[in-house]
């Protein structure tokens, strides 16, 4: 069995800059003051608790209640930003998932939103791509754990992978590529050759 995991978010569809927004959109309701990355796909890879954590981690008024807060607010603003219009799908990379799984390679797909969140976009991705499984940032859910929610995804899909004879990732920034290699260093870290 080959199987494909595929990052939704950068990847699928243009959903980073929307979750920066909802990000600082959240911050400016809370009276937060936010230290963005600069890189652009700085927030690939994490979910908004992490990117909470990340944006602020300069910030000395941030504590872990309005960490907490933070996060909240930009799951709702996300959600509220989904329900008003769709995030443009890069029609390129949906065509080679489904050329993929054409050609037999089982296709997971992967977003750091929460299934509340991405709901309608993951239900049409799985449908456009012939996708069998979505693993949502809310699948790994799990207090105390030192992991990082993308650790926690691969971690989840590892077991689906036992016995496979190829297995390629593609995730959208560098962050989040380097976070798999590390914790599975066997994965191709690009799109199959078919």
């Amino acid at each position: 069995m080959r199987f494909l995991i595929v990052a939704v978010d950068g990847v699928l569809a243009d959903t980073l800059s929307v979750r920066v927004a909802a990000l600082q959109s959240a911050a400016d309701s809370l009276g937060v003051t936010l230290a963005l990355p600069a890189r652009p796909r700085w927030i690939a890879g994490l979910s908004l608790a992490e990117a909470a954590r990340a944006s602020t981690a300069e910030s000395r008024e941030a504590d872990e209640t309005m960490l907490d807060l933070l996060a909240l607010a930009a799951e709702r603003s996300l959600q509220q930003r989904a329900a008003e219009s769709a995030p443009v799908l890069f029609q390129d990379t949906v065509a080679q998932c489904a050329e993929a799984a054409a050609h037999g390679w089982r296709v997971l797909l992967r977003t750091d939103a929460t299934r509340h969140a991405s709901g309608p976009l993951l239900e049409h991705l799985l449908s456009e791509t012939n996708a069998s499984r979505a693993i949502a940032a809310d699948d790994v859910r799990a207090a105390g754990v030192e992991m990082s929610t993308l650790q926690r995804q691969y971690a989840l899909i590892a077991p689906l992978l036992l016995g496979a004879t190829h297995v390629c990732a593609v995730e959208a920034s560098a962050h989040a590529r380097e976070t798999v290699t590390v914790l599975m260093p066997e994965l191709h870290m690009d799109w199959p050759t078919l």
